[in-house]
């Protein structure tokens, strides 16, 4: 099993432009991990709420890793392309339960579009909500190992648990 931090996120650097958080520019970051720790082999791969949304590209778009990729598992982080087809549908469909899904969805998923805006998004970062966030991270930490769930290694790239089964 390999783990990274992702751009901006951990260990890693933090680009200041918005512009170098582009989803093939993440995609990239993926194949150099990737080419790193598995050169030239094929790999399943997992991913996690914005580690997730990321390695869509990855999955999805004609590049160099979607052929490695032998399988792929996404949790509680959707495809944008698939989520905006999504809600163009029911946005377009008049009745009622349509409009009651869109809405209940939206509730759900306001972050995602709230760290898309240019100026807010930012702002808002950097006048304490990463603070916020920082503060429910460090109290997870905190929280007692079990012996049968080993700590997560230091923040950063982690080699492989077993390059055995890939």
């Amino acid at each position: 099993m390999i783990s990274y931090d992702v751009r901006g996120a951990g260990a890693s650097d933090a680009p200041r432009k918005q512009a170098d958080y582009r989803m093939e520019l993440l995609s990239a970051d993926l194949k150099a991990v990737v080419d790193a720790t598995l050169p030239g082999r094929d790999f399943h791969l997992v991913g996690h709420d914005w580690g997730s949304i990321q390695s869509w590209e990855s999955v999805t778009a004609e590049g160099p890793l979607k052929a490695r990729i032998k399988s792929y598992t996404t949790i509680s982080g959707p495809c944008l392309d698939h989520m905006g087809h999504w809600m163009r549908r029911r946005t377009l469909n008049l009745s009622p339960s349509a409009k009651a899904k869109v809405f209940k969805q939206a509730l759900s998923s306001w972050y995602i579009g709230f760290f898309h805006l240019p100026v807010l998004a930012p702002s808002a970062w950097q006048g304490g909500l990463d603070k916020r966030q920082t503060r429910g991270a460090t109290v997870s930490r905190q929280l007692p190992q079990q012996a049968d769930q080993p700590a997560r290694p230091p923040r950063g790239l982690s080699g492989p648990a077993d390059r055995a089964h890939p």
